[in-house]
């Protein structure tokens, strides 16, 4: 009798025990995975005639000042002409800038020529930087990271990136608020390289950590104390190429002062695998130099830095339009391999245009890693200068297609959220490859 009894209670302690570990398991299964699907975004489009704009007169003007070497310096110009260069300047915006009239068009600017005549009234003279400065601090209207007026552009403060140092289960993960899960839970990998589910915050706020109120469905709210990342201070490995077993790994800090083969040495070697894209750092240059990787895993790649494009205002004041989802279709993958791009804060311009073409052309097989970007998105590069202050001006040519996950100003969503200064970055992520081979 006493065996019996020992027996159930043995069994007894021993469904215990599996229903303690079935309710672990059911908790902690693995996680979906689903990378970012990047989306084009339908939006009014102000493409008017820029034609009819035109000023014969100020269009010799332009194009002498065009031809100046940009060297305001210590120079000083008198108030006539600094409303002449400011005239000039106008002039500029409303016939060579493509977001001349989503900004405001023709009412917004006169207002802000208005406010620049009467700061600038109030001396006989001024020296050529402080004018550029009011002129920059008057346009801020203007959206536009490669905007620049001498040199500098209206972005706005820094915005601080705040991550939880630990990983959220699934059962709470299932509380969580629709909103407040869309806003705040992402992907994270731990040091296994296995996803987790963790929170992000951004916020402009700049402090060790912060306080996050996770709201759930029932009402009630959870507390959490998020850290700030490090995005400043990164530091950066100068080999530019490695191959292991499972990928390539390419580090590129800059399209900039290089040849267009640059980096086709490295391309000649690569053959079927994974690669590894290092863009953490790269404050962008010249987008075509990377065409040779690219087009070891897909076809037609030369094309698609246009795929964002929506417009280009051509020289002659006629608008070019492109088609990118035309250009999507055109292009064909050569491989199944997956691309995993690496960035962070300062990923600027050039590799942002790369790594939202790839995750429009392909995003299940692109995987971006790392926080957001610097949103340095909507349009290019091409300068003017004013012809007193010699003040130099870019306003660009491109009219770019809004993309869902990645906005001016605000940057790439990335489909893994780690520390861009997280040192063991690349040993994660090399087991989340190995795992998921």
């Amino acid at each position: 009798m006493k065996k019996i009894f020992l027996s159930i209670i043995s069994i007894t302690i021993i469904i215990f025990f599996c229903l303690i570990f079935h309710k672990y398991i059911r908790n902690e299964k693995e996680i979906i995975f689903i990378p970012n699907q990047f989306k084009f975004v339908e939006t009014k489009e102000y493409i008017y005639n820029r034609q009819e704009r035109l000023d014969i007169e100020k269009e010799k003007i332009i194009y002498n000042a065009y031809k100046r070497e940009a060297n305001p310096g210590d120079k000083k110009i008198t108030r006539k002409e600094a409303i002449y260069d400011l005239d000039i300047l106008m002039y500029i915006l409303r016939t060579r800038y493509p977001y001349y009239d989503k900004f405001g068009g023709d009412k917004k600017f006169l207002e802000i020529k208005e406010n620049i005549l009467n700061e600038i009234s109030k001396n006989d003279e001024i020296d050529a930087l402080d004018f550029a400065k009011i002129i920059r601090d008057n346009l801020k209207i203007v959206k536009d990271s490669h905007f620049y007026i001498s040199g500098s552009s209206n972005v706005p403060e820094n915005q601080y990136y705040y991550i939880y140092d630990k990983y959220i289960d699934n059962k709470t993960v299932e509380k969580i608020s629709p909103e407040y899960k869309e806003k705040y839970l992402k992907y994270t990998l731990d040091k296994n390289g296995n996803i987790k589910y963790t929170l992000v915050a951004i916020s402009n706020i700049n402090e060790k950590s912060i306080n996050l109120q996770l709201k759930l469905i029932n009402g009630e709210v959870l507390n959490y104390t998020l850290l700030q990342m490090n995005i400043n201070d990164f530091k950066y490995n100068p080999k530019e190429f490695e191959e292991t077993d499972n990928y390539y790994l390419i580090r590129s800090k800059s399209f900039k002062n290089k040849s267009k083969n640059h980096y086709k040495k490295y391309a000649d070697k690569m053959k079927d695998k994974d690669l590894i894209i290092d863009f953490r750092g790269n404050g962008g240059g010249f987008v075509p130099i990377f065409d040779d990787i690219l087009n070891k895993y897909y076809t037609n790649m030369d094309e698609s830095r246009k795929i964002m494009v929506n417009y280009i205002l051509e020289n002659d004041l006629k608008w070019t339009k492109i088609d990118g989802q035309s250009i999507i279709n055109s292009i064909n993958k050569k491989n199944n391999n997956k691309i995993y791009i690496l960035v962070s804060k300062d990923t600027y311009s050039a590799p942002e245009v790369i790594s939202i073409a790839l995750k429009l052309i392909d995003y299940k097989n692109v995987i971006i890693v790392g926080v957001r970007t610097s949103g340095a998105i909507i349009t290019d590069i091409y300068d003017w200068v004013l012809p007193n202050s010699d003040i130099p001006i870019n306003v660009g040519r491109v009219y770019s297609k809004e993309i869902d996950k990645a906005k001016e100003y605000e940057g790439i969503e990335p489909d893994i959220w780690i520390d861009a200064n997280d040192e063991k970055i690349i040993e994660k992520l090399d087991k989340f490859i190995k795992k998921n081979k």
